[in-house]
């Protein structure tokens, strides 16, 4: 059904919806989420105050810090047996981190982002990890306000992820590796997205878009309109139930 990233909403019941798992752990953890004072208080990651969806949206604006924003986390290729899945995450692995390394080589100050710790990240590429306070939902999406150009790439199993939505929600300019999957409404290449498709490319293409504020901003109004026509969650599942009824 398109473009997805986790939202919460003050009226999508998440609490009452929480008692029918009858898990009490589950449901102290809703209360939390779902609560925007408790979960302001105790700083929850993936809540209503962090992940609301008014947190996601932006108008179309040029800052005075041209910013290229890419944050990412690394796949411990030992959590899975099939020997290509491992090899896919490996090979993941080894691209996300020479992007993160040129990307900060290149454009210095002008670049936000890193690999997101964890104990198998901080063991293969502790130089490029970022504190968790900075990999935090709040702290990345203030960067990501500030930021200009959002960079992406394909998640496991080629799957798009929640990055693309965030900058499209966002009201960004993005680069991202090709997209082979069709999205509802109008999402093209050279409208929406710069596609790349290896690292050089993708430097290339930053550097290029960083020196046309208006290819920033037609791009930027461009993912705006689309936000508002197919993303926002509350259009989204008005479209999703159009197309059901005229299917019937």
């Amino acid at each position: 059904y398109g473009l997805n990233y986790p939202v919460y909403n003050k009226n999508d019941n998440l609490l009452k919806r929480s008692f029918l798992s009858k898990n009490s752990i589950y449901i102290i953890s809703s209360f939390l989420r779902s609560n925007n004072l408790f979960s302001k208080l105790f700083n929850i990651n993936l809540s209503y105050a962090n992940s609301s969806i008014e947190c996601f949206e932006d108008l179309p604006k040029i800052n005075k810090s041209n910013k290229i924003i890419y944050y990412t986390r690394l796949w411990n290729p030992d959590n899975v047996n099939d020997p290509v899945k491992k090899s896919q995450r490996m090979k993941m692995n080894e691209n996300r981190m020479f992007l993160v390394e040129n990307l900060r080589n290149e454009f210095k100050d002008h670049f936000i982002g890193g690999i997101k710790a964890s104990e198998y990240s901080l063991k293969i590429a502790k130089d490029l990890c970022v504190p968790d306070k900075i990999a935090h939902k709040a702290f990345y999406l203030n960067n990501l306000r500030n930021s200009h150009i959002g960079i992406a790439d394909a998640g496991l199993e080629d799957s798009i992820g929640f990055k693309l939505a965030e900058y499209v929600s966002m009201s960004k300019a993005i680069i991202t590796q090709p997209i082979d999957c069709i999205l509802p409404g109008t999402f093209a290449e050279d409208k929406n997205y710069i596609s790349y498709h290896n690292i050089q490319d993708c430097l290339s293409k930053c550097d290029a878009l960083l020196s046309s504020n208006k290819s920033i901003l037609d791009m930027m109004y461009n993912n705006y309109q689309y936000y508002h026509m197919n993303l926002r969650p509350d259009i989204l599942m008005l479209n999703i139930i159009y197309k059901v009824i005229k299917q019937q």
